[in-house]
C-alpha cells in the first residue's frame, strides 16, 4: 500500500471509530500510523510500559509518541 493509501484508511478508520463509536484495535511500530489513534498503549520486552492518550492535536500526540519512544529507547526526548 502505497503512502497515499495508507493515509485514506487511516482517515477512514478515524471516522468510522467516530461516527459508529467503536474501538478498532491497531499493532505498528510506525509512530505516524500511531498518530490516527486516540490511546496508545506501549509494550517494552512483552509487557506493558506505559501508555498516551489523545489530548489537542494530531501533531502534538505525535510529538507525545516520539517524546515515549525515545523513553523506552532510553534516548532524549523530544524539544518543543
Amino acid at each position: 500500500m502505497d503512502s497515499a493509501a495508507a493515509t485514506e484508511l487511516l482517515r477512514y478508520l478515524t471516522e468510522i471509530n467516530l461516527q459508529e463509536d467503536i474501538t478498532i484495535m491497531m499493532v505498528t511500530h510506525d509512530a505516524f500510523t500511531a498518530s490516527y489513534c486516540n490511546r496508545i498503549v506501549f509494550i517494552k520486552d512483552g509487557a506493558y510500559f506505559a501508555e498516551v492518550t489523545k489530548h489537542g492535536s494530531r501533531q502534538q500526540f505525535f510529538n507525545s509518541i516520539i517524546d515515549m519512544e525515545a523513553t523506552i529507547s532510553g534516548g532524549h526526548t523530544h524539544v518543543r
